[in-house]
């Protein structure tokens, strides 16, 4: 099975040739959940900023812009794609309907942290993020602000060790890339054992 490490030499080929636009169009894919590798393309741009091949402000303005753009057509297609599937099946709103709910009570109280921090350092669990505050119409208003403060450290994070390591941008990525994972496992971990214990209690 290829995997994005595979296809990244020739996405950064394409990227140099195509420059800012396929650089915009990986990152809106993957806000909705394309595995593009969009933030190893970034740090390759930050690179390719360091080296003078690209304007760092037009960069990180390309950078930004586009995932508040991938963010926001998750949330809208989720809204109205998530309200089309409960209608067209009404069984599957039976089962889901007061999960939903809970989720958009938790959202009223968390959700704003929760999109920030689902953006950076968290950022595997965007995609999920995204889907659930659409669905649960969360306020566009409260979900868009916290979309700009999360991307904006996504964006300079990438983009500045790019820019930082330069040629050894792609060390540092395979490191960072393997260290988000197991945020990613440890986050999920409390997770369950939070709900576990939650449960627990409740049974008490």
């Amino acid at each position: 099975m290829i995997s994005i490490n595979d296809l990244l030499p020739q996405l950064i080929v394409y990227f140099r040739e195509y420059g800012l636009w396929l650089l915009s169009i990986t990152i809106i894919l993957q806000c909705n959940g394309v595995p593009t590798g969009a933030n190893f393309l970034a740090m390759a741009a930050g690179a390719f900023a360091y080296a003078g091949e690209f304007n760092m402000i037009a960069l990180g303005t390309t950078v930004l812009a586009s995932n508040i753009a991938g963010d926001l057509s998750c949330y809208y297609i989720w809204k109205h794609l998530g309200d089309w599937i409960l209608r067209r099946f009404p069984s599957l709103r039976r089962h889901v309907e007061t999960g939903l709910d809970k989720v958009g009570t938790s959202f009223d109280r968390y959700g704003f942290p929760t999109v920030v921090f689902t953006r950076f350092p968290l950022s595997a669990f965007a995609l999920v993020t995204n889907i659930l505050a659409g669905m649960t119409v969360y306020e566009l208003y409260r979900f868009l602000a916290a979309v700009i403060i999360g991307e904006f450290m996504w964006s300079a994070f990438n983009l500045g060790i790019g820019y930082w390591f330069g040629d050894s941008w792609q060390t540092m990525g395979s490191f960072l890339s393997k260290f988000s994972t197991w945020i990613m496992l440890v986050t999920v971990l409390l997770i369950v054992f939070y709900l576990a214990v939650k449960q627990v209690k409740k049974g008490r």
